[in-house]
């Protein structure tokens, strides 16, 4: 796996970890687990020999993005919201590595 893809998937991590220590909402904490699932399997994509399928490793960051994202608009505390942020920044660094656009 390159630095920017390990990067990105510890600093989304960390930030996931941060959201669910932060939350006051247990409700929430089956989504969030959810999304923690959800990098791993991408994590465990990008560490597969002979590299992911672009097709494969899109569908998962696409499947982790609306989590953020339904996660980030059901928010009720502003001060989480730049850990939503940097958590969609972290996947589009993903993207662009393990599944550039052309």
């Amino acid at each position: 796996m390159v630095e920017p893809v390990a990067s990105a998937l510890d600093r989304a991590q960390s930030n996931l970890a941060e959201l669910d220590r932060r939350c006051c909402d247990v409700g929430r904490s089956p989504r969030l687990a959810a999304l923690a699932a959800k990098l791993s399997e991408i994590r465990q994509a990008a560490n597969r020999p002979g590299g992911v399928g672009q097709e494969a490793v899109s569908e998962l960051l696409q499947e982790a993005g609306a989590m953020v994202g339904a996660l980030q608009v059901g928010c009720c505390a502003p001060n989480r919201l730049p850990l939503y942020a940097q958590l969609l920044e972290q996947l589009n660094v993903l993207q662009r590595h393990l599944a550039p656009m052309h």
